[in-house]
């Protein structure tokens, strides 16, 4: 189903439509209730009267980016998470290319790193945040 189709769906216990990002407890709880569930759609920058696509300027896809990256190192924070356990956090039915190169972004930066460094495609491979990663945390919460 193409993006199109999808807008015109009800909103329901699977899929939710926001205008705009959500603030962080909104998101939070949006994610857990997908969680609870059996996952969900969230889409961002579709209007509600009348249901329509609105986009979004690139300045606010960084911010959304930088939330859902901010996401996964609280998380890691608390304990390694493998990629099917951060699919499940954020209520994808799977782990999408989105996931896997925000995943790799924060790799790349140092942020977090793998939990098993000789064999990084093991089945129990998982992720925990670095020194550095909780660092940006406390930069990132200080703002």
């Amino acid at each position: 189903m193409n993006i199109k189709e999808v807008i015109t769906q009800p909103e329901g216990r699977r899929l939710e439509f926001k205008e705009t990002m959500p603030e962080r407890a909104d998101l939070s709880k949006t994610v857990i209730a997908f969680a609870n569930d059996a996952g969900g759609d969230l889409y961002i920058c579709v209007r509600d009267n009348p249901r329509e696509l609105i986009g979004l300027p690139e300045m606010e896809l960084v911010a959304i980016e930088e939330q859902i990256s901010n996401i996964i190192l609280k998380q890691l924070q608390i304990q390694p998470q493998s990629r099917k356990d951060l699919k499940e956090i954020f209520g994808l039915k799977k782990v999408s290319g989105y996931l896997n190169r925000t995943i790799t972004k924060l790799q790349s930066h140092n942020l977090i790193a793998q939990t098993i460094l000789d064999n990084p495609n093991h089945p129990g491979q998982k992720f925990r945040i670095t020194e550095r990663g909780i660092l940006f945390i406390k930069l990132v919460e200080q703002k």
